[in-house]
């Protein structure tokens, strides 16, 4: 932070589902990693001094028998205080004589307007919702807004100790669920039947939260990359791609396994498969420090090209005549190998930014031939190291024959 500057980073906001529901909620993802709080109508303040001394004081929603009754317990100042290190809590009805005392004395404000997000949609990030609220104060004041979000995720993008351990935890309860659905699958059942089992193996462990809208996808679904439908009979003699993964305290695991439904692969099935495992393998390698997302990109393109054109989906001559904005190897292979895992499943962190140590990452080629109704991904996460990576999910079958032994 700059002298003068003055940051407020606002909690997520409970959303209204209908009538008197709500989303599950889920904390900013920015909000949590400074603060550790999972509650609603919260609000960090920083402010950096002249001799370069931070001051820092949080806000909360003051709680009383009512919501207690009804919603449970929220933190008290002191819980709120040992959770987040923070000493000066306050109730949130001292936000606004706080917020007109920071402005004045300030030189520059930042909020967690997260303007530069993934995804664009009409619900305003909480920073944004919070400038709103307050946009006179802020207007009168003259100050300049500024963004806090792309300093925050600078410092994220590097995984403490503690959050790898969590990754590590969230790895281990999607394993069990992996080898559940090994030892439980047969023709006939629905994905969302298996769904269920993976759901039933997670609640077991203490998990309520998976890291996303699971994949549960049979035959000619695994080519719809973000299929969720889920309500599709797996048939005998079909492949079963699955793209799911426990979230545990906040932290994400992100796993994809393609596996026969009847627990045999067809000779064309363990063909596209080994060569997406040869893939997978190879790209691998390729996760060490300096390395970045665009450059495994680039090399696993190349990769997957001369798989492609041993497994007769590509000719030379698709490959000559290619358009450079859209390559030949993307109509059977149309995303990326890699990206980055934390707080955010898809987390934050550029293309070109090189790896470090304690970076966590994904590794997932695929092959998707629509014609014929097969689609195959295999997915790891892998722990950036000194020299070169470590694979998070060693213990998960991969092998055609450890597959099929299990199954």
């Amino acid at each position: 932070m700059q002298t003068g500057e003055t940051a407020i980073v606002v909690s997520n906001v409970n959303y209204p589902r209908n009538g008197d529901q709500y989303y599950p909620f889920r904390q900013d993802s920015d909000f949590f990693w400074l603060t550790g709080i999972e509650q609603d109508w919260s609000y960090l303040i920083m402010h950096k001094h002249k001799d370069a001394v931070l001051y820092e004081a949080l806000l909360i929603k003051e709680t009383n028998k009512q919501i207690r009754l009804w919603d449970g317990p929220r933190l008290d100042k002191p819980l709120a205080g040992k959770v987040s290190g923070i000493k000066d809590v306050y109730w949130m009805d001292e936000l606004e004589p706080m917020l007109k005392k920071y402005i004045s004395k300030s030189r520059k404000i930042s909020l967690n307007l997260n303007e530069s997000r993934k995804i664009n949609t009409v619900i305003q990030t909480p920073g944004k919702l919070f400038y709103d609220q307050f946009s006179a104060m802020f207007s009168a004041s003259g100050k300049y807004i500024a963004d806090i979000c792309p300093r925050i995720h600078k410092l994220r993008v590097v995984k403490e100790p503690e959050e790898i351990d969590f990754i590590r935890k969230a790895i281990d309860i999607t394993h069990h669920a992996y080898l559940s659905v090994l030892q439980n699958l047969k023709p006939g059942m629905t994905e969302y039947q298996v769904e269920a089992i993976i759901r039933h193996e997670m609640l077991n462990y203490g998990v309520d939260l998976m890291s996303f809208a699971p994949i549960i996808a049979a035959g000619e679904n695994a080519c719809v990359l973000h299929y969720t439908k889920n309500d599709k009979t797996c048939e005998d003699g079909e492949l079963l791609l699955m793209d799911f993964g426990a979230e545990y305290l906040l932290y994400p695991s992100d796993c994809s396994r393609t596996i026969p439904v009847n627990g045999r692969y067809s000779k064309r099935q363990k063909q596209i498969y080994e060569a997406v495992l040869e893939v997978y393998y190879e790209a691998l390698k390729l996760f060490k420090p300096g390395e970045t997302i665009n450059g495994i990109n680039n090399k696993t393109a190349l990769l997957m090209e001369k798989k492609l054109r041993e497994l007769g989906l590509l000719s030379q001559e698709d490959i000559e005549n290619q358009d450079e904005q859209s390559p030949a190897y993307k109509r059977y292979f149309p995303h990326g190998t890699t990206h980055f895992i934390g707080l955010d499943v898809h987390d934050v962190g550029g293309k070109d930014v090189p790896f470090k140590p304690g970076m966590v990452m994904s590794c997932e080629p695929g092959i998707y031939i629509e014609h014929e109704g097969i689609g195959v991904r295999i997915e790891t996460d892998v722990l950036i190291t000194k020299n070169g990576c470590e694979d998070l999910m060693a213990d998960f079958p991969v092998e055609v024959e450890d597959i099929e032994k299990m199954m």
